[in-house]
């Protein structure tokens, strides 16, 4: 039995690979009655997900998925691994919906790259299940190869109801492509085309003596793809701004100085966002790599498939595209409904009173619940409508709005307020 809870024990990261581990080494060993056993009053997620996998062979398809429904992770959230093995489960017991509707909340998760990997098949025999919100045309032309971005992109439209027909240009040959009226291109006759360069495509130099030529030159080159794509047809062009090199000799001075390549590149995006034309849209690629756990470029991967950027960045790009196509088409959220208790502050305002819960400071976690005031409020600010929908009684709700100190949000920026024990 000292096997056994080593077994049980095992940790890692990520944590799918262990429990399936876990589970695999207790069936070899035949010590599955003996788990069973052990794990069924435990309610940690790597004992709840090691028994639905022992179990999962023994019950029926919708009763596996009732036993991987009770995984999460430890502050109760959705884990996208277990979301779509419970999509699988629901299309092996013959709710196509209810599987759709699954594997659509695990895209929902901003899972890894992984995850599409895993995903891809079972969305393509899904697809049509669910309502389709608008159907569009798309093109991936550029530098790189673009095929595992499709892949992702793809996805994310389905999670999204949106109906795409992609068309990938061979790689490399994005200016045949523009220029040739009787290209792939212009003839898909796209709705849509995301223009993929990055660093690379500027052809600069480590040290330029005469940088305004040097911008001058990418920008007028740059510019002239755009002119030239808009004058086929009023396509919706999408194109990344471009990103900085991984590595670079010149460290800091690349940026500090007037020749430097990291500078120069710098003065190459801030004249097209002056100067992108109607029907242009660019994506700040630099701050996604500043705010995101990735590498962005990764050497390797580029010298040996010509991929950029990385694939562990390939579903933070797929994200930023999809995300301006669902803004054109006007499927962006528009409202976003609250909870109170636990979610605009910490506690319970019925029970803990207003000098009770916890908002703003000096609690470290009441700075946290502030700051997600402020960012609410940016977003009304923006156009995007509040609403409170919260099982409370409504005066004790509405007395943190008006009377306490920390509260950035106000009575007045919600759009509607619903504060009550009703269904």
């Amino acid at each position: 039995m000292d096997a056994l809870d080593g077994i049980l024990q095992q940790t890692g990261h990520p944590l799918r690979q262990a429990v399936e581990h876990a589970a695999g080494v207790i069936r070899e060993a035949g010590l599955e009655s003996e788990a069973l056993r052990r794990l069924e009053l435990r309610t940690d997620t790597s004992a709840c997900w090691i028994r639905a996998l022992l179990l999962e062979p023994k019950v029926s398809p919708r009763e596996a998925e009732e036993l991987m429904a009770r995984v999460v992770d430890p502050s109760g959230r959705e884990i996208p691994e277990i979301l779509l093995r419970r999509a699988r489960l629901a299309r092996h017991a013959g709710d196509a919906w209810r599987a759709a509707g699954l594997l659509r909340l695990a895209l929902r998760a901003q899972p890894g790259y992984a995850f599409f990997l895993q995903a891809e098949a079972l969305a393509k025999k899904l697809r049509g299940t669910l309502p389709v919100r608008r159907s569009i045309r798309l093109a991936l032309i550029g530098s790189c190869t673009a095929s595992l971005l499709k892949s992702v992109i793809e996805l994310l439209f389905f999670r999204d109801g949106i109906e795409a027909a992609i068309y990938e240009a061979p790689f490399g040959t994005f200016r045949q492509e523009i220029d040739d009226p009787g290209s792939g291109l212009h003839r898909f006759a796209a709705d849509f085309v995301v223009l993929l360069l990055n660093w690379r495509d500027a052809g600069l130099p480590l040290f330029s003596d005469e940088p305004g030529k040097t911008v001058e030159r990418v920008t007028g080159e740059l510019h002239g793809l755009w002119e030239r794509l808009l004058a086929v047809r009023s396509y919706r062009v999408i194109q990344p701004l471009l990103d900085i090199p991984p590595s670079d000799p010149f460290l800091a001075l690349s940026n500090l100085l007037a020749g430097g390549r990291a500078r120069m590149l710098g003065e190459i995006n801030r004249w097209l966002e002056c100067h992108a034309p109607q029907g242009v849209t660019l994506l700040d690629t630099r701050r996604l790599a500043a705010t995101h756990e990735v590498s962005w470029d990764d050497p390797v991967t580029w010298s040996t498939a010509k991929l950029h950027p990385s694939p562990k960045a390939l579903p933070l790009l797929g994200e930023e595209i999809v995300s301006i196509v669902r803004g054109v088409l006007g499927l962006s959220s528009k409202l976003i409904a609250l909870d109170l208790d636990n979610t605009l502050w910490g506690g319970i305002v019925g029970e803990d009173g207003l000098g009770g819960i916890v908002l703003g400071p000096p609690s470290p976690l009441g700075e946290r619940f502030q700051e997600l005031h402020r960012y609410l409020k940016g977003l009304l600010q923006r156009g995007v409508l509040l609403a409170v929908v919260s099982k409370n009684n409504r005066s004790d709700a509405e007395d943190v709005f008006r009377r306490h100190d920390s509260s950035i949000l106000r009575m007045d920026d919600f759009a509607m307020f619903l504060a009550n024990w009703d269904d």
